[in-house]
């Protein structure tokens, strides 16, 4: 009876770990994803006959899943394929006039003083270096780097939406995004570690294939997507 009892527990929490998968999968989330598999595979084995062969076909089936989900690029793009859409949107919004951006990253000098300065690299409009702290700003250094506020009045965007749209790259892991010719949309994704090479999500309305310029491999995702890894 206590036994019975302990495996139908075990059951009831092995169901809760699969609904955070799910839940890890529509938000994108790969901690949580994780967390749910471990917790649905350790109490699913507990709650069946064959413990130690259940708990091998679910991990296995398990680490397939999440890798299938989080490290490849179909995976990426059919959980994602909506936000994706909504990027796009959001800068065909936009004035022509901002080409390009690159996210770059904010960093800290001095980390764990009370007062760390903050700053910016790798942060681009347009190809110009821009920071969003003014004492950063050093337009007579090489490359000079402005303000991002005065950058962006010139082209005619506002911080706010500059904001947004770079809270909706940060969310999906992308460095920025590029206008190519007939409303191509590039979407930037760098590849891990110290390789040159970028992934790009090129998004055409008329369905055509990007030119093609440095692609090393380039899969169609779907009639308006175009995966490519550029070197």
């Amino acid at each position: 009876m206590h036994e019975t009892r302990l495996k139908r527990l075990a059951a009831i929490a092995a169901v809760v770990g699969v609904a955070v998968v799910v839940w890890g999968l529509i938000a994108y989330s790969p901690t949580v994803a994780t967390g749910g598999a471990v917790v649905s595979v350790v109490f699913l084995s507990l709650a069946a006959r064959r413990r130690w062969l259940v708990l091998l076909l679910t991990t296995i089936t398990g680490v397939l899943m999440i890798w299938g989900a989080y490290g490849t690029v179909t995976g990426y793009f059919m959980l994602n394929r909506h936000r994706l859409d909504a990027v796009v949107v959001a800068i065909a919004a936009l004035p022509p006039t901002l080409r390009s951006i690159e996210i770059g990253q904010e960093d800290e000098l001095y980390p764990g003083t009370a007062s760390p300065a903050r700053f910016d690299s790798y942060r681009l409009i347009n190809g110009t270096a821009v920071t969003l702290y003014r004492r950063q700003v050093a337009p007579a250094a090489w490359p000079p780097i402005l303000c991002a506020d005065d950058v962006l009045h010139g082209v005619h965007v506002t911080r706010d939406q500059y904001d947004r749209l770079r809270a909706l790259l940060e969310r999906l892991s992308l460095s920025g995004f590029d206008r190519g010719p007939g409303g191509e949309i590039r979407l930037t994704r760098h590849v891990g570690g110290r390789a040159p090479w970028i992934a790009e999500f090129v998004h055409r309305a008329d369905g055509r294939s990007p030119e093609p310029e440095c692609q090393l491999e380039q899969r169609r995702l779907d009639p308006h997507w175009v995966w490519q890894l550029c070197g």
